[in-house]
Formats: C-alpha cells, structure tokens, sequence
C-alpha cells in the first residue's frame, strides 16, 4: 500500500468520538474498521468499562481482546515508535491536564501520522508527540484468529437470514406467480378502454359491446379472487416468520451470558423484537411485490412503444429521475430510521424501568417528577419520528412533483399526436391509464432500497444480539444420567476485575468441603456476590484455578455445574405463577413430589398459611408477598433439585427471627449431604458457620471460626461488637 493510498484508507476509517469521553472507544473503533472490521462505540462501552471517566488503557486492552484482536500493553520511546509499522494506541495528555488517546498509525515524510478522536486525522513533529506522550505507553493491536472482518459478518448474516426464511420459499413463490398473474390481469382495464373508444362504441355494435364488458367483468372478478387467494398465502407466511423468527432471536438471547443481561435494557431487547415484524414485511415486499412493480413497468412500457415510441421514450424518464430522488434520501432516510430505532427502545426501556419503580416513586411523591422525565423521554423520541416524517412528507412532494410534471408531458404529447392525426383517442386513454401504473411501479421501485435499508437496520440490531457468543454450547447433556458427588471444593490464587476496573479480588484462597458451611464476611461492596456470580459461571475470573474434587471444574459443562447449585439471593424474582410452578421450574410440575419434598424439608407449614396453599398465584413482581416470603419460596426452590452446593447471598435479610432461626436448623441439618456457602455483613448469621473468611482490602486476611475471629481480627470483632451493643440498646 503507497503512502497515498495509505492516508486515503486511514481517512476512511477513521471514527471521530460521539462524545468526550469516547476518545478511547473512537481509537479502538478506528483500529476495528482499519482493518477491516466493523462495530459501534456503544457496544465497545460495556466491554471495556467505559464510564463518566472515560476508560483505561487496559479496558481498551479488554475489549480488544473480546474483538479478536492480538493485544499487547508497552512502554517505548519516539525513537521505537517510528520504527514501528502498523497502527497503535497512545495514551497522550493534552493541554498538560486532559488525559487523551490517539492513534498512531506510523512515521512518514518526517511526521508522524496521528487519528485523534476530538479533531480528525492530523500530523506531529517528533517534539510536538513528544510534549504530549508524556506516559510512553501504547497498545500495540493486530488482527487474530478470531477477529471478525466485515465481509464475513456480512457473508453470516446472510447465512442466517436465509436459514430464517427457507421454510417461506413455498409461499413465497406461489404469492409472487400469483402476483405476476394480477399484474398481467391488472392491464386488463387500460386495453379495454382502448378497445371501447376506438372500435366498439364507433362501430355502434351492441352484441360486441356486451361480449367486452362481460370478458372484462370475467377478468376483474377473477383478479379479485386471485388477490384474496394471494392475501391468505401472505397471512399465513406473516404469521409464520414471525413466530419463527422470534423464537429464533429468543431462544438464542436466553443462552447468551449473565454479564450481557446487566448491561442491556429491557427496553431494548424489547424494541429489538419488535423489529421482526419490519423485517417480514420487506421480505414480502422484495420477494412479492416488488417482481409485480418489475412486470408492471416492462408490460406497461412495452404497450406504450406498441402505441407511440416517442411516448415511450417520455414515459422511461420516470427511471432516473425517480432512481436519484431515492439515492438523494437513502442516507438521510438510513440515519433517522436509526435514531428513530434507537430512541423508541431508550422509551420502552424508560416505561419499564418507571413501573418497576412505582413504589419508591410514590413513597417519595415523586409521581410529577417521573411524569415529566418519561414525558421528556417520550417527546424525544416523537421528535425523531417527526424528522423522520419531515423527510418522508419532502420525499413524497418531489416523487408527487415528478409524477405530475410527467403526467402533464404524457398527457400534453398524447394530445399533441391526436391532433396530428398519428394517435387515437381510446390509444391516448390507454396510455395514460398505462403511466400511472408505471410511474407508481417505478417510485416503488426506486424507493424499495429505502425500505431495504430500514429492514436492515433492523435485522442488523437483532443480529446484534442473536450472532453473539452464548454462555456455553448446548450439547447432548442428559440430566438425567449426570450425577457429582462434591466432596471438595477449592479456589487457588483467584483474582477478578470488571472491564476496565482495578482488581475486586487479589489472590482468593479457600476451599469448602461437604458437610461445612462457610461464611465470606465483609462490608458492603468489597465483592461478596461477585465472588457466588463466578461460582454460578456468570462471570469469568481474570486468574487462577478452581478445582472440584481435585479436578479443574471447567471439565464440567456449565449446564451440567449449574444442575448441582442451589441459590438464595438477596433480592428474590419470582415468577408470575403459582407457589408450585416456582419451586419445581417445570413444565408439568409433580405436585405431590413438590408436596413430598417440602414437608421432608419443613416448608409444609409455610405454605399452608397461604389461603391458596400451593396454588396460590404470584402476582408480577412479587406485589402480594413480603420479602421474607420471597426468600422462603426461593429457599424452597434452591433446595428442591437436591444441589451439591448451596450459594445464599444474604439469604435471610428480610425474613423475620422466627423464619431466620427456621432457615439456620435447616441448613445445619442438610449440611452433611452438602456444602454450603454463605455471604453476609452480618457477624449475627456468621457466628453460626463452621468457618468464617473475611474480606478486606481486596484480599482473604483470615479464616477462622466466630470465637477465633472476635480475637484476631479487629474488623470482625468491631462488627460483632456494634450487633451486640445495638441488641443491648
């Protein structure tokens, strides 16, 4: 590649940062289409942990990696900087205070090439890069394995889209043969009138008059049914993809990881779905009507030559001069169908995020602020729909222009002929007739790339979520035939950071056996639930070992692991169902197992004192029970599928003591078939544990039992200290 067609490559994919502190993800984005790639700002945000702060250089190192990219952080000078070949990341400081990055993407003609996100595409001496790369580090990028170009994404999507839509061909095929049949039909009238004003009605005969209206009555009521049978295939294919393709992009979303659910909206996802119903209609559109706009226009163009081949010329001006009023708006159009996407999904996530919210916003009388909030989001995105209605009215007045400047032509030319003696009347009928069909065949031609485009849009948003990596292969796991006995659990030297973030856990050592149940103790915040979410596999640990039994614990599928845990959170979801339902999970829950099960285990007694026992229904988001009950069922839940490993993260913070001290015997009964893990700030539910490991600055400083622990450890024995003063008071 020549210096020229170097700079013209690095302007072309260079990406200016949406805002100020984008600068990191700009650079990144840049490096991903430079090569070839392709992807968003926003999506690079969670992967790399960009925040209000901007990111880190070793976020961006994160994110790199997750794009396929071979990574590596250094420390270099101007003079190892030159000689280095391909683009990289520098982390400069500007106006000696405002931490930034640029791409460098090399050394020529005694400068040196930077990409800055805030300004554009731009050159440094060797002193001016050298006033601002005050840190001397990089991140030096290049494509790996597993890095995705844009052509083959876009070979995958196609893949996909096809698979999605080959049970449709049949339908298809048979809506579009009968749509080429009501085209054919649909010239029935324009040939009539023809026929009736040249020769029919001049020659005065009536026999042959009534024979042509009963042939063209025969014509339109058999293209009316053909419609009707045409419109039922339609009906039935919508009906179909439809299912189809949500059950497809569903299915998939359920198996994608935990961590990808904590920065998604619902609103979003929603609104994603919701995207399948524009995307069958342009499937039908493209596949159906679009072969009958074709044919029309070629028919229509044909007869028109047939009658006057000067007319025929007129009517083709319709081609271009329509074909560049689409490619005028095409981008414009694109851009706001977009935004409109976009912003529709910020306000279905805003609705669903304020009725979630409902009983702190009253609590607080904050119903007139919410009000206001959701109403500004909402005029937003009606604002992008206004614009988008803006371009659409301006379009439609140019198309309605150019439609009528050339009817008036046809029109003026037609009548210029009669009166030449060279076209007839009915002739000069007929073709009118034959242009307004044409010219509405051709606008629909010409505009079908814009509605290509907003179905793309579309399908890309949806692809978006359904081409990402699941959590885990779904395999032949049979639940049935698979059986772990855990005997030992252990972590090794475990350490864990979110994208972007300092370390949350520095060297995690413990280990947990059959029969005990432990504690993690620590303050709010020092990573607790963390710690379970990497034992549940939600997230991934940036170090160390796991073992089961004395084997790596990634031997065990995750479907397979997550069959042996049971889990209590803090914050319980219930389903809207019966108590039944949400303890057994199933499809056709045994109700005299479920029955069985809670009176071995004492949840019996419990769940008679609901009027409806064990078909008492559960309302959406739980509004008709308390927290401690909640926690109960959960428990219930936890328990029911025998697990090897019980996670309870604050398990029995909103049960009351009675409920609380139910729970405590309980786990000290089932213990010995099981282990158990327990996470608190509580020393009160700590003290019941056999082992107690205590967090503090990032690390485990100490294990030990409640009575070891109040003389070793000054922060456990001053948590214990305030219980026992405030239970005093």
């Amino acid at each position: 590649m020549t210096t020229k067609q170097k700079t013209k490559h690095i302007t072309k994919t260079f990406t200016k940062q949406h805002n100020q502190f984008y600068c990191g993800l700009a650079c990144l984005a840049s490096l991903v289409k430079y090569y070839g790639g392709e992807t968003t700002q926003e999506k690079l945000r969670e992967e790399s942990g960009t925040t209000l702060n901007g990111t880190s250089l070793l976020g961006l190192y994160q994110a790199a990696k997750k794009l396929g990219f071979e990574a590596g952080g250094y420390e270099a000078d101007i003079k190892n900087l030159k000689e280095q070949c391909d683009p990289v990341i520098l982390h400069i400081l500007k106006e000696e205070k405002l931490e930034h990055f640029v791409v460098c993407y090399g050394f020529a003609n005694g400068k040196f090439i930077i990409g800055d996100p805030g300004w554009g595409v731009t050159e440094y001496t060797e002193e001016e890069l050298a006033a601002v790369w005050k840190s001397k580090t990089l991140l030096k990028l290049s494509p790996g394995k597993n890095f995705v170009t844009k052509e083959s994404e876009t070979k995958n999507k196609r893949i996909w889209f096809l698979y999605l839509i080959k049970e449709d061909f049949p339908l298809l095929g048979i809506a579009a043969f009968l749509g080429v049949v009501i085209s054919v039909l649909g010239l029935a009238t324009a040939i009539f009138s023809q026929k009736l004003i040249d020769q029919i009605l001049p020659d005065g005969d009536v026999r042959k008059l009534a024979m042509g209206i009963a042939i063209f009555a025969i014509i339109l009521l058999a293209r009316a049914l053909i419609t009707y049978v045409r419109s039922i295939f339609l009906v039935r294919q919508s009906k179909d993809m439809n299912v189809r393709l949500i059950a497809n992009f569903f299915g998939k979303l359920l198996f994608l990881p935990q961590p990808f659910f904590n920065s998604t909206s619902t609103g979003d996802m929603i609104a994603r779905m919701n995207d399948a119903s524009r995307i069958q209609k342009v499937v039908v559109y493209l596949s159906s009507q679009i072969v009958i706009d074709v044919l029309v226009t070629l028919i229509s163009a044909g007869y028109i030559f047939f009658y006057s081949i000067s007319t025929g010329f007129i009517s083709l001006l319709s081609v271009p001069v329509f074909g560049f009023l689409a490619w005028r708006y095409n981008k414009k159009v694109i851009f706001s169908q977009r935004e409109v996407m976009q912003s529709y999904a910020a306000t279905e996530s805003k609705y669903i995020d304020t009725i979630n919210g409902i009983k702190a916003i009253k609590t607080y009388n904050r119903e007139n602020l919410f009000s206001k909030v959701v109403n500004a989001v909402y005029e937003f995105f009606m604002q992008k729909v206004y614009s988008l209605g803006l371009l659409g009215t301006r379009l439609n007045f140019w198309i309605s222009f150019g439609s009528a400047i050339l009817l008036v032509g046809v029109i003026s030319w037609t009548s210029f002929r009669i009166l030449s003696e060279h076209l007839m009347l009915g002739q000069m009928m007929a073709i009118i007739t034959l242009v307004g069909g044409m010219g509405t065949s051709v606008i629909n031609i010409a505009m079908a790339n814009i509605q290509l485009q907003e179905a793309r849009i579309a399908f890309d948003r949806m692809y978006e979520f359904a081409a990402a990596e699941p959590e885990y292969q779904v395999s032949d796991f049979d639940e049935q035939e698979y059986v772990l006995r855990l005997n030992k659990l252990q972590v090794k030297e475990l350490n864990f950071r979110f994208p972007g973030r300092s370390l949350l856990f520095k060297d995690f050592n413990f280990e947990v056996n059959k029969g005990e149940m432990v504690t993690f103790f620590g303050d709010i915040g020092c990573g607790k639930s963390t710690l379970l979410s990497i034992l549940q596999r939600f997230q991934k640990p940036e170090s160390g070992r796991i073992i089961i039994n004395g084997e790596d614990w990634l031997r065990h599928e995750t479907a397979a692991w997550r069959k042996n845990l049971g889990v209590v959170e803090q914050h319980v979801h219930l389903f809207n169902g019966t108590i039944l339902e949400n303890i057994a999970l199933e499809e056709n829950p045994d109700i005299e197992k479920v029955v069985q099960f809670c009176r071995e285990y004492g949840f019996h007694e419990f769940i008679s004192e609901f009027q409806q026992g064990y078909a008492t229904i559960i309302n959406e988001n739980s509004t008709n029970l308390s927290g401690g009950q909640r926690q109960m069922i959960s428990f219930a839940r936890a328990l029911y599928n025998r697990p090897q490993l019980l996670l309870l993260d604050e398990a029995t913070s909103a049960m009351g003591r009675r409920t609380e001290k139910f729970v405590i015997e309980l786990l000290n009964r089932i213990k010995k078939d099981i282990a158990i893990i327990f996470v608190t700030h509580r020393p009160q539910l700590a003290r019941y544990t056999d082992k107690i490991y205590v967090i503090e600055d990032k690390s485990i400083t100490i294990a030990g039992r409640h009575e070891e622990l109040i003389d070793k450890n000054r922060f456990y024995r001053e948590a214990f200290e305030e219980l026992v003063l405030g239970e005093k008071s």
